[in-house]
């Protein structure tokens, strides 16, 4: 996916670009600050943070891919990720769910145990890096750690949102269009 990144700018024919990534796209322009930091103007970390070997993020994804594997044909994903009926997400946020391949996301989430970074790169790199997050976001751990490991890394958690709800937010929105008009 990375790779597919890289494709795209040279398609395009951009040099250069600001790379703006949510959730999985975020874990994957962190992975491009450590691959090809040159090609970027900045990048937003959008409900993303650092994924690096060994960390709780990390070790998540086998136990998530193990339960994708699990999800029978006629069995809807959202019923494996909420089992609580009474505490699943609006029906909106379960049909976007279960929309997808589950041997597909098994697949990915295996993969992303490829899509590490480390600390000496994210140091390096010299791109200017936003990590954006919702206060209550679990993924908001793991952006901290890495804003302790860089200390230039601009941060903004936003109060009362969560992963699910940060992205269609106007602080969001207007925190990436800030950021992005601001840097070099």
């Amino acid at each position: 996916m990375i790779n597919d990144v890289l494709r795209l700018m040279d398609h395009l024919r951009f040099d250069e670009a600001h790379l703006i990534g949510y959730s999985l796209g975020g874990t994957l322009a962190c992975k491009c600050l450590e691959v090809l930091p040159e090609r970027l103007r900045s990048v937003v970390l959008g409900g993303a943070g650092w994924n690096r070997r060994g960390d709780g993020a990390y070790r998540s994804w086998t136990p998530l891919a193990e339960m994708l594997e699990r999800v029978r044909p006629g069995e809807t994903l959202s019923s494996y990720f909420w089992p609580n009926p009474d505490a699943r997400p609006p029906r909106q946020i379960q049909n976007l769910v279960d929309g997808n391949d589950p041997a597909a996301l098994a697949a990915l989430a295996r993969g992303m145990l490829e899509v590490t970074v480390t600390e000496g790169a994210l140091k390096s790199s010299g791109v200017s890096t936003l990590a954006i997050c919702g206060e209550l976001d679990p993924i908001r751990a793991t952006v901290l750690a890495m804003k302790a490991a860089v200390p230039a890394l601009s941060v903004r958690v936003i109060a009362g949102l969560d992963h699910n709800t940060l992205p269609g937010s106007k602080e969001f929105r207007d925190a990436i269009r800030a950021f992005v008009a601001n840097a070099k």
